[in-house]
């Protein structure tokens, strides 16, 4: 299968995984331009978040699929790629589990450098997307109590789960160990 990939050199290990999918090109974010893709006849781009994804550099190409390695997709013109039909991927949340274990790492590790018993502390958290109910899922079984803030959530009616209390900020930067 041929697909004329180009690939973000900040994504390191994909032209490997890749290698049997067609021919590619590597390049460094912000040097992808309109041109590069038409000369490389491209097809499917994987990048990261130094590159914008919109019309002026989509316009006239052959692409039919774009991955960012990334979990915010503000850099992709999602409406553009969804009018022309070009597939899409993303990272979102890929590394959420990660990031919230090396809090519980960390809130353990100063806990027992302190010799201080958990259960007995309060953690404030401040966001609740994939990371935030990790962290509270994983704080919680570890016995602490939990306070939540994220106010666009919380304006938007969200129901957050029983054992959480939702806090302001100002409370919880003030309350919470």
């Amino acid at each position: 299968m041929d697909l004329n990939l180009l690939i973000d050199s900040n994504i390191p290990l994909l032209p490997s995984a890749l290698k049997d999918f067609g021919g590619m090109k590597i390049f460094s974010g912000r040097e992808l331009t309109n041109e590069l893709i038409k000369s490389n006849n491209a097809k499917a781009l994987f990048v990261r978040s130094t590159v914008k994804i919109n019309k002026e550099l989509l316009e006239g190409t052959e692409v039919e699929f774009i991955a960012t390695a990334t979990s915010g997709i503000d850099h992709i013109d999602l409406s553009y790629l969804k009018k022309n039909k070009i597939d899409f991927a993303s990272a979102l949340g890929s590394n959420a589990n990660s990031v919230a274990e090396w809090v519980v790492y960390c809130s353990l590790l100063w806990a027992d450098s302190n010799n201080i018993n958990l259960s007995k502390k309060l953690i404030g958290i401040i966001g609740y997307g994939n990371v935030g109910k990790l962290v509270a899922k994983y704080a919680d079984w570890m016995g602490l109590n939990v306070w939540i803030n994220d106010p666009p959530l919380f304006d938007s009616g969200f129901v957050f789960p029983k054992q959480f209390e939702y806090h302001s900020l100002d409370d919880i930067l003030k309350n919470c160990d």
